[in-house]
């Protein structure tokens, strides 16, 4: 700011020497009446720059901090979407794990009835015989319940809530 200021000092001192009425004390006025006007000029012209500039600089900052919302938003977004296809591919993962296992147990369970109705008609040792290897093989195999595997089974809605339906539920919520 100074070096603005002095050479317009130094100006103002040469053309009043050479004025028509030399007055070293109205020269000293006159110019602090000069230096105060220009100064004050200075000033705010500077002020309204800064101040245009801080207007600036706030709004590039609301625009990145907008930018930063939308940014955030539309990966909460994906990140929801990429959820949602994982609960809906898990789910249908497990479902046909669940119905396998239940045919496996029905096409087992079914063996084993059909030696138990088959060794019904053979003579008592062999019938004995088969009966006994038919409970080991129970024993090895253990309880299969196939209702057991549909129960456990989850959906895609017990596996993952996509962001839409929780907002939902909480709007349901407060609105109670």
């Amino acid at each position: 700011m100074a070096e603005l200021v002095a050479p317009l000092i130094q100006r103002l001192r040469a053309t009043s020497k050479f004025s028509r009425n030399h007055d070293p004390h109205r020269l000293r006025s006159s110019t602090l009446a000069t230096f105060h006007l220009v100064f004050g000029q200075i000033l705010r012209g500077s002020t309204e720059v800064v101040q245009k500039e801080i207007e600036e600089a706030e709004h590039r900052a609301e625009l990145r901090e907008q930018e930063s919302k939308a940014q955030q938003q539309r990966w909460r977004h994906e990140d929801d979407q990429r959820q949602i296809a994982k609960s809906i591919s898990d789910s249908r993962e497990q479902l046909n794990q669940v119905i396998q296992a239940w045919a496996k147990a029905v096409s087992i369970e079914q063996f084993l009835k059909g030696v138990e109705e088959r060794a019904s008609n053979l003579s008592e040792a062999q019938r004995e015989a088969a009966q006994d290897r038919l409970r080991l093989a129970r024993e090895f195999i253990g309880v299969q319940d196939p209702l057991e595997f549909l129960l456990s089974w989850k959906s895609p809605r017990e596996r993952y809530v996509p962001l839409a339906a929780r907002k939902a539920g909480e709007n349901l919520q407060a609105g109670n």
